[in-house]
């Protein structure tokens, strides 16, 4: 056993980090749960019983085959999707504390490998319990708790290993920085605890007076099919459920945004999304707090020389953090691919449909991925994480839903492939896997967009896009074929065709952000984007812990940023 060991001082080159089999081994847990949060969203409107009868839905096609006997209740995509947003938020902050933990320390030794060891193991058991949401809301079920448990426990062992060295090591910033990441990491699990509380509150007892909008398509819908649409409206009327009646007469298909299980309640009428929002709460209190910091040192000048960067921080190795955050969008595809492999071959009627879809879904992929590399810097010299603090901080939240968009991206395509045709293209059903699909992959651009401007400067990259006339053109098509790919949603056709035409938007877009990074450049950076270069482009020169890049000063505002507790760290005027 040994304390671990700071990897670098302020001001001196850093070394070379790479990722070691513990953090390959890692990873390889988030493919897992990639499939685990794919099967939560399918579950929540695809597969699963709307109350008619039928587990897979009277159009899902060969899906209704995929399913077991028992399936879940339908509660809709906007539910499913929020509760993988909590989850996945979740599931990615005990990644982004060890990577973060890796970047800035040293601790190989046994007793810290044993720590992680244990680590992992309450990771897996999360990712175990990531279930469909009907089973979180069960009236004899746990909630939340098999879930959270597991987090909690993650959690408990980085306090333990942020006392060790806030009270054993004699480094003042190593003692601040961890004695820092004790206070977020209480206030992160505080968010835990409630969110518990809540979803045990949230479940809706067998006597509840609400049980009949809490039981929702299950009792609309049921009533809808078995004595017509009329009947099953007066039944959801009944027994107060707005959300039944309208399950009862619309062929059992949940809607688009179908709110049944966001009104489940309890003796008291707690809402059941209140638990995904805290789940939220919980996953993004370091970034808050990291963003009171920076502001905090804005409201108390006088304070700045007790909160200099050499005082409360320890670096982080920027060059590490933007290699692992490629390795985690590549598992975020994974699946994806996978599922084009080992897609069911499909009848001679549906074949045509089929393939195309698979073509269409790996064109996709590879634009998904593609925009990705050549958006982001490859070195810390043009990385927002060394320019600004509000922007790393900012660049961390927003790195959180492009995965989560990318996994939802190839979360429609695998639905995609497995019902290709369907027999009602007007059903909410397929309205809905429509949304998924164009929703999230528009979604993925917008934070793309969003990320681009922080590595440069917010201001630099708009002054530079409105006052450029090729620069504005690009910007509005990308905006413009965004909107088209939105509006498409609403458009009745068959999955296959749908997909296929989101490829052409995602395409058109790809080769706009390909003009805009690789011909006309990024404002303020040079070099170290893909298009210039990329992970194996020629980067000969040490960057320095504390230098900041383009030439800029350090004592302006433009001042080297690096990771205090966990998440990207900025430094203003060296304050906290």
């Amino acid at each position: 056993y040994r304390l671990p060991n700071q990897r670098h001082k302020w001001g001196r080159p850093q070394y070379a980090l790479h990722a070691s089999w513990c953090d390959l081994f890692f990873d390889l847990i988030y493919v897992g749960v990639a499939f685990q949060l794919g099967a939560l969203i399918k579950y929540s409107f695809f597969s699963c019983d709307d109350g008619s009868g039928n587990g897979s839905g009277s159009d899902s096609g060969s899906a209704g085959r995929r399913l077991a006997a028992s399936t879940p209740e339908c509660v809709g995509l906007g539910t499913g999707l929020l509760y993988s947003a909590a989850i996945f938020a979740m599931m990615i902050l005990m990644w982004t504390i060890d990577m973060f933990f890796t970047a800035k320390f040293e601790a190989s030794d046994l007793g810290h490998r044993l720590l992680t060891i244990v680590q992992y193991l309450a990771v897996i058991v999360a990712a175990g319990n990531i279930r469909p949401v009907t089973m979180y809301l069960e009236e004899e079920g746990l909630g939340l708790i098999p879930f959270i448990v597991p987090f909690i426990v993650n959690m408990c062992v980085w306090l333990v290993r942020a006392l060790e060295i806030d009270v054993c090591s004699p480094s003042e910033p190593m003692r601040r920085g961890m004695s820092q990441m004790v206070v977020d990491l209480l206030g992160s699990l505080c968010f835990a605890v409630a969110a518990i509380v809540v979803s045990m509150d949230a479940i809706p007892p067998a006597t509840s007076a609400v049980s009949g909008s809490a039981s929702g398509s299950a009792s609309g819908s049921a009533s809808g099919s078995a004595s017509g649409s009329a009947s099953g409206s007066a039944s959801g009327s009944a027994s107060g459920s707005a959300s039944g009646s309208a399950s009862g007469s619309s062929s059992g298909s949940a809607s688009v945004w179908d709110s049944t299980s966001l009104i489940i309640a309890g003796d008291d009428l707690t809402p059941s999304w209140l638990a995904p929002v805290l789940m939220l709460l919980c996953a993004h209190w370091y970034s808050l707090r990291l963003l009171w910091r920076f502001f905090r040192a804005r409201l108390v000048p006088a304070a700045n020389e007790l909160w200099t960067k050499e005082r409360c921080r320890v670096p982080l190795n920027i060059e590490f953090m933007i290699h692992r955050n490629n390795e985690f969008m590549m598992l975020m595809l994974g699946e994806t691919v996978l599922q084009l492999i080992i897609a069911d071959r499909p009848s001679d009627d549906d074949a045509p449909a089929h393939y195309g879809a698979v073509v269409a879904g790996f064109v996709t992929i590879v634009t998904v991925l593609h925009s990705y590399q050549i958006s982001e810097p490859h070195h810390a010299d043009g990385h927002a994480a060394r320019r600004h603090a509000a922007a790393g901080i900012v660049y961390t939240m927003c790195m959180c839903y492009r995965a989560l968009s990318t996994l939802v991206v190839g979360v429609g395509i695998k639905l995609v492939l497995y019902a290709p045709v369907v027999e009602s293209p007007e059903s909410p059903r397929a309205e809905s896997h429509r949304w998924l699909l164009g929703g999230s992959l528009v979604t993925c651009v917008v934070v793309q967009m969003a990320m681009l401007p922080l590595h440069a400067g917010v201001r630099q990259h708009f002054v530079a896009t409105f006052t450029q006339a090729k620069r504005a053109c690009v910007f509005f098509l990308r905006l413009g074929i965004l909107g088209a790919m939105l509006g498409m949603c609403v458009v009745p056709m068959q999955p296959w065709l749908f997909t296929v035409v989101q490829t052409c938007g995602a395409s058109m877009h790809w080769v706009l952000l390909y003009v805009e990074v690789s011909v006309l450049g990024v404002p303020g950076v040079h070099g170290t984007h893909g298009g210039h270069g990329g992970h194996d482009g020629a980067h000969t020169h040490q960057h320095l812990a504390g230098d900041a890049s383009n030439g800029v000063s350090t004592t302006t505002h433009q001042e080297v940023i690096e990771v205090s507790v966990l998440p990207l760290v900025g430094d203003a005027d060296k304050r906290m």
